[in-house]
């Protein structure tokens, strides 16, 4: 069987695979809309703002940030991508030319 099942909510395919052991889950890209936050770029921000949430020393540049969080392979654009999706997540931080600083 396939099925798609769309949902706001990331963390729901944990409870369908408690019901549907086995499951075989898949990506679903979109080709008509435009600017849709993919699973992965989702990821990589919620990754970003747990990080940031720990850090203790003011601003951090993108660049130790990639490094701090082992992405030095992750495409330029995918993590541009998930910083500007994190700074929707959040009022606590924002990008300020190639650093990421708190906003007090």
């Amino acid at each position: 069987m396939r099925a798609w099942i769309i949902h706001h909510d990331d963390t729901s395919g944990d409870t369908l695979r408690t019901a549907m052991a086995g499951v075989v889950w898949s990506e679903w890209t979109p080709r008509f809309i435009k600017d849709v936050s993919d699973r992965k770029v989702k990821t990589l921000a919620t990754r970003i703002l747990d990080y940031l949430a720990t850090h203790t020393g003011g601003a951090i540049s993108t660049r130790s940030l990639k490094t701090a969080l082992g992405l030095n392979d992750t495409p330029a654009k995918t993590f541009q991508r998930a910083v500007e999706l994190m700074q929707t997540m959040t009022d606590g931080w924002k990008l300020e030319g190639r650093s990421l600083v708190p906003v007090t």
